[in-house]
C-alpha cells in the first residue's frame, strides 16, 4: 500500500471470518484483501483493537521517524526522493524475483489497475545517496 494508505485508517476494515484485512485502495485501485499471515502481528492488533492510535501522526511525523533511524542515507529511485515507498518497492521485488509471480499476479495482489506498474517496481534500481 501507499504510505498515505498505511497511515489512514478509515480506510482498512478488519474480516476475521476469513483473517484479512481489507484495504480500500486510494487512486482508482482495487480493494485488496490482505492476508493476516503476510501482517506484523503488531500491525494486526492495532486494527483489530478498533482504535486509531496513530491519528496524531502525519505522514510528515512518519517519514521524520524513518529518515532518522535510518543511518545509510536518502533513499532513491532515479532523481526522485522515495522514503516509504522503499517498503512497496520491495515487496513487489520480492513477489517477482522470491515468490516468481507474474506481472498479472503482482498486479492482482497490489489491486493495482495499470498493467505497468509490476514491471516498473520490480525493474526500479533503489540507492542510497
Amino acid at each position: 500500500c501507499r504510505p498515505i494508505e498505511a497511515h489512514t485508517y478509515s480506510l482498512w476494515e478488519v474480516k476475521p471470518l476469513s483473517n484479512e484485512i481489507k484495504l480500500n485502495a486510494k487512486k482508482g485501485n482495487y480493494a485488496r484483501g490482505i492476508k493476516r499471515s503476510n501482517i506484523s502481528p503488531l500491525v494486526w492488533d492495532y486494527f483489530e483493537a478498533g482504535t486509531d492510535k496513530l491519528r496524531d501522526y502525519s505522514l510528515g511525523k512518519f517519514s521524520f521517524i524513518f529518515d532518522k533511524f535510518n543511518k545509510l542515507g536518502k533513499l532513491y529511485n532515479g532523481n526522485k526522493g522515495i522514503d516509504l515507498y522503499c517498503f512497496r518497492a520491495l515487496y513487489v521485488k520480492k513477489l517477482k524475483y522470491e515468490q516468481g509471480l507474474e506481472d498479472w499476479q503482482i498486479q492482482e495482489e497490489m489491486g493495482w489497475t495499470n498493467s505497468h506498474l509490476p514491471g516498473i517496481y520490480y525493474n526500479s534500481v533503489i540507492y542510497f545517496r
